[in-house]
C-alpha cells in the first residue's frame, strides 16, 4: 500500500492491529506491504523531539515561577524597609 505522506522515522504502521515495517519509496515517500485482502492500515506519527520540547517547557515554567516567587519576596522585603 503506497501513501503519499513524506517519509519519516516518526511513523509507525499497524495492519490489523500488528506493527508493521514502513518502507521508503519514490525517493521518500511511504509505502507498506500488506497481504491480499480486506485489512485495517493504520499510521501514528509521534515527533522526535516532542518529550524534549515538553521537558524544556516544564524547566521554564519552574524557573518563571521561581522568579515570580522571589521578586514578589523581594518586593515584599522592600515596602517593609521603606515603611522602617
Amino acid at each position: 500500500m503506497f501513501y503519499s505522506v513524506p517519509y519519516d522515522k516518526g511513523f509507525t504502521a499497524y495492519v490489523d492491529g500488528a506493527e508493521t515495517e514502513i518502507e521508503k519509496v519514490f525517493g521518500g515517500l511511504c509505502a507498506v506491504r500488506v497481504p491480499a485482502g480486506d485489512h485495517e492500515i493504520t499510521f501514528e506519527y509521534t515527533d522526535k523531539y516532542l518529550k524534549t520540547g515538553i521537558a524544556v517547557s516544564c524547566v521554564s515554567a519552574a524557573v518563571l515561577l521561581i522568579y515570580g516567587a522571589l521578586s514578589y519576596i523581594s518586593g515584599k522585603r522592600r515596602k517593609e524597609n521603606e515603611k522602617n
